[in-house]
């Protein structure tokens, strides 16, 4: 008995917007309508494309009465093989190599991130008459449109949320306008951020820019305890355990790290437990006056700080501890020096003072502030050393 094939089942993009051949045929043209939409760099379309063809799918664009054939001939450059796309015949300016990074579920992103940004339709069947359809044809694509919550978080309800970010239950997965964008190992949640630096092809392009925004929102504006609180307790190895904390933290944060540090302090992350001997009021550790040894080295480094353009205002108090991960700290806009930094050399205490100051006026430890004033600083005096003008 002869078996009947299979059907092959079809991915189907719709919209009811044209589609030009322009999308394919030239490079570094993008028509997005505003900033709201998903894709910015006019290349996912060409992604796409060369993702299903090297992964053995086949493509075809049906805009009313055209039909665009897309396949794939081999070339030889410096006596390498290369697979040029076709689109009916005609070479097209890029090879299969075209977004060698992504795997079969970005093409799948990209192309319903398109189709969302102009109100269309996807579904598994068969293309629509009018309008225009993108027609995938793969198992293993049609596969990924079936697993579509896996790469689009518009359907969830977050457990947690504040200005700037959403938590969601989950791995580690990073979301960027309900589009997944990249995954931090060993999280214990997966997040939701409104801005995100992106590379071109759609992922993460500054990972610790994301780790300290997400320390950033937990530690100031997550109000949720319960959640809160399992940030603070995270194990050690977790991506929740490692991420900056040394900001401005909220009241409820604060409550929730003294609650824990009064109970049972080695529940705490090893960052949270360094950071809360850090923030303790002056009271907690004695102050003691400067050795004349000790004073000439403060003076000499106000003096050189601010012949480099950063004057130093803040009061400056040294304090007596026996805690080796604290060197120097600001407290209630002063900055309180340990004994200990007066044997590192002037160079280490120079890029101490200098942090700390930084502190008083407003950049906080890992904050994309502090980062971007010490970028521009180095831009600034490298543009006067060179006599370069920017």
């Amino acid at each position: 008995m002869t078996e009947t094939p299979q059907k092959t089942r079809k991915a189907i993009f719709h919209t009811n917007t044209d589609i030009s051949p322009l999308s394919w045929e030239l490079m570094g043209i993008s028509a997005k309508a505003n900033d709201e939409c998903i894709g910015m760099f006019g290349t996912g379309l060409k992604y796409a494309i060369a993702v299903i063809l090297r992964t053995g799918s086949k493509i075809t664009i049906k805009n009313c009465d055209k039909t665009y054939e897309f396949a794939s001939e081999n070339i030889k450059f410096r006596g390498k093989d290369f697979d040029q796309i076709t689109c009916n015949g005609k070479a097209l300016p890029f090879t299969t190599e075209y977004g060698k990074g992504w795997e079969l579920w970005q093409a799948y992103r990209e192309l319903y991130s398109n189709t969302s940004d102009e109100d269309g339709l996807h579904f598994i069947g068969e293309p629509m008459d009018d309008g225009t359809s993108i027609i995938v044809e793969d198992g293993a694509f049609v596969k990924c449109m079936e697993n579509h919550a896996d790469y689009f978080i518009h359907d969830r309800e977050p457990i947690a949320k504040c200005d700037g970010m959403k938590i969601y239950d989950g791995k580690g997965t990073v979301y960027y306008r309900g589009v997944r964008v990249g995954v931090m190992e060993l999280a214990s949640y997966s997040f939701e951020l409104n801005y995100i630096t992106l590379t071109e092809d759609r992922s993460i392009k500054y990972e610790f820019s994301v780790r300290t925004d997400i320390g950033m929102y937990v530690s100031e504006k997550i109000k949720d305890k319960a959640i809160l609180r399992q940030f603070a307790m995270a194990g050690e190895g977790t991506f929740e355990h490692d991420i900056p904390m040394d900001h401005n933290w909220s009241d409820e944060f604060m409550e929730v790290v003294e609650d824990i540090w009064l109970k049972s302090p080695t529940k705490l992350t090893k960052p949270l437990q360094r950071l809360r001997k850090k923030r303790r009021p002056e009271t907690e550790w004695e102050i003691v006056p400067a050795t004349e040894d000790q004073q000439m080295v403060i003076d000499r480094g106000v003096e050189l700080l601010k012949k480099f353009g950063y004057s130093v205002t803040a009061p400056i108090k040294i304090v007596n501890n026996d805690d080796d991960n604290v060197i120097a700290y600001v407290h209630q806009n002063m900055i309180y020096l340990t004994e200990r930094i007066f044997d590192r050399g002037m160079f280490f205490f120079l890029t101490t003072l200098l942090e700390e100051h930084l502190h008083t006026v407003g950049h906080d430890d890992y904050s994309r502030g502090l980062q971007n004033y010490l970028l521009e600083q180095v831009i600034m005096h490298s543009s006067k050393r060179f006599k370069e003008p920017i």
